[in-house]
């Protein structure tokens, strides 16, 4: 038995949801829209962890369930849940119910994509490009509230280049160039902290690892950060599936491993060199966008390793 943590029409649960229907494996989604139905018991001994989960009229032993996709949003932000007191009972309910299947999800015998500790390395991109550079090139970057110190770093170091800057944790934000207005502006950094990143050329290269099958995408555009090519006024980006070299393919499954992960979504930056550099490693990839081969690819290998079956 599978579990589907989440909101059903999520792109990324709905993709691997559809990749299971197809491959005929069983599986029950806890749709986090209706905790109302919902509850879970926990029993941890001397032989482990044990208990039952409640959807609906459906019971299942947590004890045969194999695999886990967590795709689970806060609480608060369901539809549902709006308006709510936090002591309403509703939801109380839910948060009591995320949280021991939390716990579950971090103690129990299941293959789980991902677990919650291998996760909180995106929350600090400067402590996961330590375990980045053992594997790829990292561009240099500072994190800083100084402003000399970003002056020094955009305008000595990496003069040459150019620099970016970018959201120091694991919160979305649009990568930036580094612009002659932005200087002006260093004196307002404050007690915030920036993340500055050298500047390198080349084309986006999005590689997601599933446990040991890699699934990668060149991705063409004119804009620094493609996420956002529209909203910049740039075309949209193209996307191509490509095979990457064999020692490119076997340091993102090293990076993955090393980060705890059963699924990662890596950036890649290829230079004019033809030298990967790696951009941070994101742990819990929404891959719909990406997922552009014929058959879904990431979505089935999701499926499959949630399974155990491997590539097939």
């Amino acid at each position: 038995m599978i579990l589907l943590i989440g909101i059903p029409s999520e792109p990324p649960l709905a993709m691997v949801a559809d990749a299971l229907r197809r491959l005929r494996l069983p599986f029950e989604i806890v749709n986090q829209r209706e905790t109302a139905r919902h509850a879970i018991e926990l029993e941890i001994g001397p032989d482990g962890v044990d208990g039952t989960l409640v959807l609906g009229d459906r019971e299942i032993a947590l004890a045969e369930v194999t695999g886990a996709y967590d795709r689970a949003t806060d609480p608060g932000v369901v539809p549902e849940m709006q308006g709510l007191d936090d002591d309403a009972p509703d939801a109380l309910r839910a948060l009591r119910l995320q949280s021991l299947l939390s716990a579950w999800l971090q103690i129990g015998p299941a293959t789980v994509v991902n677990r919650l500790r291998p996760m909180g390395t995106n929350a600090s991109k400067p402590a996961q490009a330590q375990v980045i550079r053992d594997h790829f090139h990292v561009p240099d970057l500072l994190v800083t509230d100084d402003p000399e110190a970003a002056r020094r770093f955009v305008e000595v170091d990496c003069a040459d280049t150019g620099a970016i800057y970018k959201s120091v944790s694991g919160e979305r934000s649009i990568v930036m160039a580094v612009e002659a207005d932005d200087i002006e502006r260093l004196d307002a950094l404050g007690p915030c902290p920036v993340q500055f990143q050298r500047r390198i050329a080349g084309t986006d290269c999005r590689v997601h690892v599933v446990g040991d099958t890699v699934h990668a995408c060149r991705i063409e555009t004119d804009a620094l950060d493609y996420r956002y090519a529209r909203m910049k006024g740039a075309g949209d980006p193209k996307l191509t599936p490509v095979t990457l070299p064999p020692d490119w393919a076997e340091a993102c499954r090293r990076l993955t491993r090393a980060l705890g992960l059963e699924f990662s979504g890596i950036d890649l930056m290829v230079d004019d060199d033809g030298t990967p550099w790696c951009l941070e490693v994101n742990t819990c990839p929404a891959f719909s966008y990406f997922d552009v081969g014929r058959g879904q690819p990431i979505a089935t290998a999701v499926a499959r390793h949630l399974a155990g079956i491997g590539t097939g």
